[in-house]
């Protein structure tokens, strides 16, 4: 019982992982916006996620550029100034990327590089450029996508569950042959009758199941006296 119940935890384990596999990755379709949040770091606080506003998150599989106004009013220039983007559903998360350092570099230009594969999105990139003067009161965030149409992640990912269903299924049949193995109960001897002892057959005592026996004809009994079974 211990190896079925062992079977059948890996069996959870297996389905579980199966499921967070096909549910991870989301389908996106042209156009669609792609999730997107940023977090700040500034006088040495974090702020939690927040979405940011839909015409500066990207669109599946459209290049664009956006203007994202990103430092205070109030900003002294004395102290960091940091921000993170997440992706997907935090599916992609960038490093704390510096808006301003504190000695005078600002950011003036970000370059996001998303790489797709039929609808999902399984790579991101992005690199800075920086400026030595005034900060620039805008930061432009250009977004540029790249297609690898030869690898269908789709596809794979279907035969990945279909094969893991497979799995199960096997490993299934295994636990119930297990079960049915160790509820099964020996036959001792003398459980079945132990026929009659004078016949000179071991269960001449006991009707053949599934055999009718049939009289005999003239010319056999003619033929010879001793007894005769018919099957």
């Amino acid at each position: 019982q211990r190896s079925g119940n062992g079977v059948m935890s890996l069996m959870a384990v297996h389905l579980a992982a199966l499921l967070s596999a096909a549910t991870a990755a989301h389908v996106f379709h042209w156009g669609d916006a792609v999730p997107m949040m940023k977090r700040i770091q500034y006088h040495q606080r974090r702020s939690g996620w927040s979405e940011v506003p839909r015409r500066i998150a990207p669109r599946f599989g459209i290049n664009h550029v956006v203007d994202l106004d990103v430092l205070p009013s109030d900003y002294d220039g004395r102290d960091s100034y940091k921000i993170s983007f997440s992706l997907a559903g935090q599916q992609f998360i960038t490093p704390w990327l510096s808006i301003a350092d504190g000695h005078g570099n600002f950011l003036s230009r970000l370059q996001l590089t998303l790489v797709a594969s039929g609808g999902l999105v399984y790579a991101a990139r992005w690199s800075e450029e920086q400026v030595l003067e005034e900060p620039p009161d805008r930061v432009v965030l250009d977004v540029r996508w790249e297609h690898h149409l030869h690898e269908d992640l789709a596809s794979g990912l279907g035969l990945l569950f279909v094969a893991g269903l497979a799995i199960m299924l096997v490993l299934l049949c295994i636990v119930f042959q297990q079960i049915e193995f160790e509820t099964d109960e020996p036959i001792t001897p003398g459980s079945q009758g132990s026929g009659d002892s004078h016949s000179g057959y071991p269960n001449a005592g006991l009707p053949h199941q599934g055999y009718v026996p049939r009289r005999r004809t003239v010319a056999e009994r003619a033929a010879g006296g001793g007894q005769v079974f018919f099957c």
